[in-house]
């Protein structure tokens, strides 16, 4: 039976991400005082939640900078970037897990999740000003879920 290591971002010779993902993640934590709830209620973002929130963007983080994840299928088209999905996936799980409402805004003023994809993103793959919208919609019409 050959044993299989998982990777944890940063690689050999890779800079550490993890100072910039928590000053992002701090900084709109402090832009928001309270956000949506599962069930329509405000939830405060107490130091508690924010450094619960850090911890788990900057596992995700290390998750999706490893490399895109080839697909099973080969098919016509350009492949999808896995990697994108995974941190949707875990954006998504971390929102869920604390309380903060999961639901999908796009355009001004975007709900919290997006709001923190589109702060994590740019930081792991430096490329800004991405809507997140397929890479959402694929996540859910796919019903993809991550081990």
């Amino acid at each position: 039976m050959r044993s299989t290591k998982t990777i944890v971002y940063p690689a050999p010779g890779q800079p550490d991400i993890s100072k910039r993902v928590t000053r992002a993640v701090r900084r709109l934590c402090q832009s928001q005082a309270t956000v949506p709830g599962p069930n329509g209620s405000r939830v405060s973002l107490s130091r508690q939640v924010v450094d619960e929130l850090v911890g788990r963007m900057i596992h995700a983080t290390s998750h999706a900078a490893i490399r895109p994840i080839d697909n099973r299928l080969r098919r016509r088209g350009a492949p999808p970037d896995n990697a994108r999905i995974i941190l949707a996936s875990d954006v998504l799980e971390a929102c869920a897990e604390l309380g903060i409402s999961t639901g999908l805004r796009y355009v001004p003023p975007e709900s919290f999740a997006v709001a923190l994809f589109n702060v994590v993103s740019p930081i792991i793959w430096g490329s800004g000003g991405h809507n997140p919208r397929k890479t959402f919609e694929r996540l859910r019409k796919a019903q993809i879920i991550r081990n």
